[in-house]
């Protein structure tokens, strides 16, 4: 049986479990969301976080990165904002919902 591959790079920075990830398309980004109501920027190639963003009431359930780089979190306090990268409010929030997203 052979050894499991060790990881290379262990990124650190929430202050709760980590509850959501996503890489972007070229494996240069990845966003985290967490239960410390945060969601963490990443460049994957410098092993560092770029930008943190705390806009919502809640845990952080889920996260995506679109195609123009702009990131969308989606929160227990049901709303669902997207934000620019290095802007530190959302350029957008949806609501509506009546439960957590």
């Amino acid at each position: 049986m052979s050894a499991s591959p060790s990881a290379q790079a262990q990124l650190r920075g929430h202050g709760g479990p980590v509850r959501a990830l996503a890489i972007s398309a070229d494996g240069t980004r990845a966003v985290s969301g967490s239960f410390d109501t945060a969601a963490i920027r990443w460049s994957l190639e410098r092993n560092a976080a770029e930008q943190v963003l705390r806009f919502h009431d809640g845990a952080v359930n889920a996260v995506a990165i679109l195609k123009d780089g702009r990131i969308v979190t989606a929160g227990e306090d049901a709303r669902i904002a997207i934000s620019k990268p290095g802007e530190p409010q959302p350029s957008a929030v949806l609501t509506g919902h009546r439960r957590a997203v």
